[in-house]
């Protein structure tokens, strides 16, 4: 029997992709559960997706910043809350202005 549930890895890996682009260099995560570092992006979306919330740690210029994720918001609005940063603030701009409006992403699993 098949399920159809909500996909974050799509809009995660855009997130990611618009820190990269901006500069950001992706350092770790915790789920709550867990706490990992970057190695692979797979990996690294596996560990942040695992649970509803998720802190994500960048460097950007040389200082960490974290960035608090929400699995269950809307599209656009995943990152719930950051450290104040000027790139951070046009991340999330770019992000909403990307995501805002859209459907969300699912994906069917196995029960």
């Amino acid at each position: 029997m098949k399920r159809t549930i909500n996909d974050w890895e799509p809009e995660t890996k855009s997130l990611l992709r618009t820190l990269q682009a901006a500069g950001a260099e992706l350092d770790g995560g915790n789920n709550g559960e867990d706490e990992f570092r970057f190695k692979t992006e797979a990996k690294f979306i596996e560990g942040l997706t695992a649970c509803d919330e998720a802190h994500l740690f960048v460097n950007i210029d040389g200082k960490r910043r974290w960035i608090f994720l929400v699995y269950g918001n809307e599209p656009g609005v995943l990152m719930s809350d950051y450290s104040c940063d000027p790139v951070l603030d046009m991340v999330c701009d770019k992000h909403y202005e990307e995501w805002s409006g859209r459907k969300q992403p699912t994906k069917e699993v196995e029960l």
